[in-house]
Formats: C-alpha cells, sequence, structure tokens
C-alpha cells in the first residue's frame, strides 16, 4: 500500500485471493511475527524477535482489541472447567444416544456443499440445531459471535490445518468437539434451576422441566419470558462465557449445578425431538426422523 492510502491492483488481487481462502491460525501467527520483526527488530528496537512479538502486542494489538477478547478467560481453562468434571461426564453419559442421534441429524444437512467428511459438523449446521432445538429464539439469548467463539472454541485439533482433508477436520467439529460446544451452549441458554421447578409438580423432573417451559414460552404471555431471558443475563454477568466462567468459578466450582442444568436442557430438546408427545421416555430413532422431517427452519450463516 502506498503513503496515501491507495491500493495497486496488484495488491486488490492478492487481497481477493485472502479474501477467498481465508487464513488458519499458524498463518495468521506467521503474518503477526513477520509485523513485529519488520517493526521492531528490522528498525533497530530490538534484537529479539519474542520481544519485538510482545512490544507489538503491548502497544499496537492489544489497544486495539475488542472488550470480549481482553477479558477473555483461555479455551483450556474453560473447558477444564465445563467439561473435564465427574458431573458434567456423568450427565452427557446418560444422553449420549440422544446426543449421538441429533449429531448425526445436522451433519447430514450437507450445509457446506459437501466440502467435509461425513461426521463433521460445520458452523452452519451447528446454528441450525441451536434454532430448531433450544427453547423460544436463540438469537434472544445466543449472538452470531457467541455461536461462532463457541463453535472455534470446542475444537480440540492436533493436525496440520494447511493440507487437504486434514484442513477440513481443523474447520469442522467432530462428535467430542461437538458434546463440548454443548456444553457452552448451555452456558448462555435459559435453563431453569431447581428452585424455579419446586412450584411444578410431575411425575418427573424431566416433565417438570417440560412444563416449565410451557408456562414460560406461552405465546399467550411474553412477558414471564421476558422477564427471565433479563434475569438469566443478570445472573452471567452479563450473559457472556467469560461472564460464566467467573460466576462459576465462585459458586459452582465442582460443576454440579451446570450438570443440573444440562440435564433440565437435555429434557427440554429430547420432548421437542418427540415431537411434544406425553411421557419421558427414550427419544427413538423414529423420533428423530420425523423430527428431521419435519424441520423446515432456515439458519443465519456463520
Amino acid at each position: 500500500m502506498r503513503k496515501d492510502g491507495i491500493v495497486s491492483e496488484a495488491e486488490r488481487a492478492v487481497l481477493a485471493r485472502l479474501n477467498d481462502t481465508g487464513l488458519s491460525r499458524p498463518e495468521w501467527i506467521s503474518i503477526v511475527v513477520g509485523i513485529a520483526i519488520k517493526r521492531f527488530v528490522e528498525a533497530g528496537a530490538t534484537t529479539d524477535v519474542s520481544e519485538g512479538l510482545e512490544r507489538l502486542i503491548a502497544t499496537v494489538l492489544a489497544p486495539k482489541a475488542p472488550t470480549h477478547v481482553s477479558e477473555h478467560v483461555h479455551v483450556n481453562d474453560l473447558r477444564r472447567l465445563i467439561c473435564y468434571n465427574e458431573a458434567v461426564v456423568s450427565t452427557l453419559d446418560a444422553v449420549l444416544p440422544m446426543m449421538r442421534a441429533i449429531f448425526e441429524l445436522y451433519t447430514s444437512l450437507d450445509a457446506d456443499g459437501g466440502k467435509k467428511e461425513a461426521g463433521l459438523i460445520c458452523p452452519t449446521e451447528l446454528v441450525a440445531l441451536c434454532v430448531d432445538v433450544l427453547p423460544g429464539d436463540p438469537y434472544d439469548y445466543l449472538s452470531v459471535r457467541d455461536l461462532q467463539r463457541i463453535f472455534l472454541h470446542s475444537r480440540m485439533r492436533v493436525v496440520d490445518p494447511l493440507h487437504g482433508k486434514r484442513r477440513l477436520r481443523f474447520r469442522n467439529l467432530n462428535f467430542e468437539d461437538f458434546l463440548e460446544a454443548f456444553v457452552r451452549v448451555t452456558l448462555l441458554t435459559p435453563v431453569p434451576t431447581p428452585d424455579d421447578l419446586a412450584e411444578y409438580s410431575a411425575p418427573s423432573a424431566a416433565l417438570q422441566v417440560v412444563a416449565w417451559y410451557d408456562d414460560m414460552l406461552d405465546p399467550d404471555e411474553t412477558k414471564p419470558w421476558e422477564a427471565y431471558l433479563e434475569e438469566h443475563v443478570k445472573a452471567t454477568n452479563g450473559g457472556t462465557l467469560t461472564g460464566v466462567a467467573e460466576a462459576m468459578r465462585k459458586n459452582d466450582p465442582d460443576a454440579t449445578a451446570l450438570a443440573t442444568r444440562i440435564g433440565n436442557l437435555t429434557a427440554f430438546i429430547a420432548h421437542r425431538l418427540r415431537g411434544g408427545e406425553k411421557g419421558d421416555g427414550p427419544v427413538t430413532p423414529a423420533h428423530v426422523a420425523r423430527f428431521a422431517k419435519a424441520r423446515k427452519r432456515e439458519c443465519k450463516s456463520l
């Protein structure tokens, strides 16, 4: 780019190619290191590349970073806090067949035009899943930015992202990644607490949850749900993953409350997959097939 800010045709062509292909994390890091070398090492400010990189981050990148980046809880810290504990693992084990059925249904949508392997879910498919099975309108409590971050931070990849099929695996979620994404989604989804359910009398805990959502999502009564959403945002320190993590560290260090939330949310999803039929038995392949046939919603693309 010239000093007057005008971009040449050759530079436009390069930018167009970058826009088409995007950058992987290693490519992005390589560019940042290269800028640090140009700006601080070659300019004579330091002879140490790592010091130049530190200066670039401290003086250029960090001051311009959005709030959600500067307040971000490290991905692995949050992962250990919410996923790798006995309470959450036991709760997910109990609903694993249903979660597998949901995963296979949405990976079969082929929302990316056949670019990925079977057994992987892409961002658009994850959004479709959230829109279809979560309570109310998910965009009331899950922004597109939330979903992007949940998707990106749920990938556990030890692969070279620059080659063929490996790149596809790097850019999509397998089943284990999907389970982590679901836990992160649960953190931001309004789910009843045991106190909320205390006044509901039902044959089972799952049907208590269904009864609570029926009341909250009554189309003739919008105020209860809106009020609950406001309380949910307050309870989660602004409705962000960082806020939830900080609240969990103080109030739910062993994740037992989170495990209860996961159980209550999966009870609602099971009810939805069964087409609203009475009872709280297991979700069968027939239920999932009927649900798949009936789903007609469109979703936003990430």
